[in-house]
């Protein structure tokens, strides 16, 4: 059984060709679209057009390139030192810009009819795509590895390492999808077979929509806090964050973790880590329609349609007007 799953997951690495902020972002919005209300759906097809949500859920990753955004990669994430909470920190004492930034700030400014349109579509698409982030674990960092991007680990035995975070934001997602095609094996299997797959796969009652929705932001990120503790790969508990030998601390710059120093991930922790990233994903779609829906109870016209340039944009969605 262990052989079948490993060949399986060494396939599933060409075959997708995902990364979490493609398969993962946009299942994500595919789910949430699937509960929006005809009012929140048309709203956000008056602002982004005829992109796909999914799609638009992607683009702040796409971005990540452009250096004219550097100042939004603190809002890709949050950091909780393990034994705080998020909301027991003082705004002061959080980092000035972060992925609940998005979330708390950004509905506002997506619903003002004085907010220009070009703004409010760059802002819709953070907002999609933050949400995502803020129910992967690894997105929720401690202060010492920087989300686990420190931490050096093998998927399989072998020379290739890469890092802890990568393995989250693409490998578990990918090989999850590829085990839900194993069986009709769609030559072309999308987010939209994706979402499909795990509405099938966790029925979610009204009662239970309900409570996602109703769920504050900070708890969304004590979730991910939570279950951040328990996806690192250690062969037993560990009293602090700094004990782990194949992680590196921002800390202590000169203490070297080298790839003799990787973990090699188990075939359990593989098949864990899949069924723990699909909950994530679906709670996620159920939570941002939540959130869209009560940002459009009805139609939202666009916005003024005005000409403004990359500077303008960014300093409106930096809040800086």
């Amino acid at each position: 059984m262990q052989k079948k799953l490993s060949l399986l997951l060494a396939l599933s690495l060409p075959q997708l060709g995902f990364s979490f902020g493609e398969l993962g972002h946009q299942t994500v919005a595919e789910i949430a679209l699937r509960y929006l209300t005809p009012a929140a759906q048309q709203s956000v097809v008056n602002i982004i057009g005829l992109e796909a949500m999914a799609d638009a859920a992607t683009w702040p990753d796409l971005v990540r390139s452009d250096k004219d955004f550097d100042p939004f990669k603190p809002y890709h994430y949050v950091t909780v030192a393990t034994g705080k909470k998020y909301g027991e920190i003082s705004p002061e004492e959080r980092e000035s810009k972060d992925a609940f930034t998005i979330v708390s700030k950004y509905p506002k400014l997506i619903v003002s009819k004085t907010v220009d349109r070009s703004t409010k579509i760059a802002a819709l698409k953070y907002l999609l795509h933050a949400v995502g982030d803020l129910h992967q674990p690894f997105h929720v960092g401690n202060i010492y590895d920087r989300g686990a991007n420190l931490c050096l680990v093998k998927i399989f035995s072998g020379p290739k390492v890469t890092n802890l975070h990568s393995v989250w934001d693409g490998f578990i997602v990918n090989a999850s999808a590829d085990r839900m095609n194993e069986k009709s094996k769609i030559p072309f299997y999308s987010y939209k077979n994706y979402a499909t797959d795990l509405l099938v796969k966790y029925p979610i009652k009204p009662q239970d929509v309900k409570l996602f929705q109703n769920a504050h932001v900070f708890t969304w990120i004590d979730e991910s806090q939570d279950l951040r503790t328990a996806i690192y790969p250690d062969d037993a508990p560990v009293k602090h964050d700094t004990e782990r030998v194949y992680c590196g601390n921002v800390n202590t710059p000169d203490r070297r973790v080298d790839d003799a120093d990787a973990k090699l991930l188990s075939e359990d922790y593989k098949l864990r880590s899949m069924e723990l990233v699909e909950r994530r994903i679906l709670v996620a779609g159920i939570r941002l329609a939540g959130l869209l829906n009560k940002m459009f109870p009805s139609v939202l016209e666009a916005g003024p349609n005005k000409n403004i340039s990359k500077k303008e944009l960014i300093q409106n969605l930096l809040l800086k007007n």
